[in-house]
């Protein structure tokens, strides 16, 4: 008797608990229904997602150098053009900020202009510029500066720097940062005697070159008739060109907006600049 008695007590002490559990599972559920759903962070993205098709076509890339000394009617007129078209933007200008906002929201990708040393000590590349006499870690943290203020970033180019680019050394010290984030590096080919490519290949940072100066010598439209003529060379079954030019005034703008023009109708595809260093030849 007293046995079947206690395991009577069992018994309902076991269904005590289950019923408290299933109480405990309802008023969880109804807490998960009531509690707001967290929003998930949204972030904008620094690059064109449209992907073009440029199997068996020629590409161009181009770059315009230079922004950051304006924020007016100019710049949006640039912005206005193919979102393929990279901006190159000097750091530390009044307004190198403001020209990578408006780059970004026109869907296409940036570039920090790194001001460099030159060769002709009449020239000044800028108060902040990367310099001979500077140590490595002076200069990696000059460059960790540049991509601090402009964050949307994909790489850099040179801004002048034909001193620099010369220099093994110093481009080591220049790409160490670029090297450690994945980022690439253009060089603008602003000397004969370079060692970016040799440097960049040793440090595995994403590279490409120049290989035209659309408004040099001169800004006129002889001088853009000469380099429609020279996109021939590089047209044909995969072929490559690299562009680079100005935005210092509107003239510039609609040579460039020609220069495209004839450059499709020859058949060129026009790539954003992480896209054309994505498939650039390993040396």
């Amino acid at each position: 008797m007293k046995r079947k008695k206690l395991i009577l007590i069992c018994i309902m002490a076991l269904l005590q608990l289950s019923s408290c559990d299933k109480i405990a599972s309802l008023f969880k559920k109804k807490s998960q229904d009531t509690e707001p759903k967290k929003q998930e962070r949204v972030v904008t993205p620094s690059r064109p997602r449209t992907r073009v098709d440029t199997y068996g076509k020629p590409q161009l890339c181009i770059i315009i150098d230079d922004f950051g000394s304006f924020d007016n009617a100019l710049l949006d007129d640039f912005c206005k053009i193919d979102p393929a078209v990279t901006f190159a933007i000097i750091p530390g200008l009044n307004y190198s900020r403001s020209s990578m906002q408006k780059a970004i929201k026109s869907g296409r990708e940036v570039i920090v202009h790194i001001p460099m040393e030159a060769e002709n000590s009449d020239v000044n590349p800028g108060n902040n510029a990367i310099r001979s006499n500077m140590s490595s870690v002076a200069i990696y943290n000059r460059v960790k500066e540049y991509f601090t203020e402009l964050d949307q970033a994909i790489g850099a180019n040179n801004h002048m720097g034909s001193k620099i680019t010369a220099n093994k050394e110093l481009m080591r010290y220049s790409l160490r940062y670029l090297s450690e984030k994945n980022l690439l590096f253009v060089d603008s080919r602003t000397t004969a005697n370079t060692v970016a490519r040799e440097i960049a290949t040793e440090m595995r940072v994403p590279f490409a070159e120049r290989n035209i100066f659309l408004d040099a010598p001169d800004n006129t439209d002889a001088v853009l008739r000469e380099r429609i003529k020279d996109l021939e060379k590089y047209k044909g079954n995969n072929g490559r060109v690299l562009v680079i030019t100005h935005c210092f005034d509107n003239g510039r703008l609609q040579r460039l907006k020609t220069f495209i023009e004839e450059a499709k109708k020859m058949g060129f595809v026009l790539v954003p600049v992480s896209e054309y260093v994505k498939q650039e030849p390993i040396s």
